[in-house]
């Protein structure tokens, strides 16, 4: 009795530790209907999520829309309605209040309006060409990157309330 019982906790453990690889831990670099069969979804990349963001950006300026930053886009956003970028820190409070608020209320964001989730630790050129001193700063900007209007602090209903 203790020998097939331990006969199958090793059958067990030795099954547990096979190479094969469930679906969800698959490379992601291997041809996905091959992989994981026709019925599976197909994983998309980041780089193909930033050149989706790019695109809805482009094709579809008549909707508000909350984005990572991307020099890219910012022209694209501005000449076909508003940009702002918000000047967001992970470690700020304000900011990830503001971000949440935002987040939250995206489908109220207005036709037109880009909001640009700027990381503030990162950009140290646009905070110098903008004069940004501390996080939690929105600065509207125009197809050519100039300022419009620069305020601090708030949550959507401020940035609605001063984009020009």
């Amino acid at each position: 009795m203790k020998r097939t019982l331990f006969i199958l906790i090793l059958g067990l453990i030795f099954t547990g530790c096979s190479t094969t690889q469930s679906p969800a831990v698959m490379d992601t670099n291997s041809d996905t209907e091959e992989s994981m069969g026709s019925a599976a979804e197909p994983v998309v990349t980041a780089e193909q999520m930033r050149e989706e963001t790019e695109t809805s950006i482009l094709q579809n300026p008549s909707s508000g829309q909350y984005v990572e930053y991307d020099p890219n886009a910012i022209a694209d956003a501005a000449t076909n309605g508003q940009a702002v970028l918000f000047f967001h820190a992970a470690w700020c409070p304000t900011c990830i209040s503001a971000n949440a608020d935002i987040t939250s209320r995206a489908s109220e964001i207005p036709a037109g309006l880009v909001i640009f989730k700027t990381d503030y630790d990162t950009f140290k050129d646009l905070k110098k060409k903008y004069g940004v001193t501390y996080q939690h700063t929105f600065v509207q900007v125009d197809a050519d990157g100039n300022e419009i209007a620069k305020w601090n602090g708030g949550d959507l209903d401020e940035i609605m309330k001063n984009v020009k």
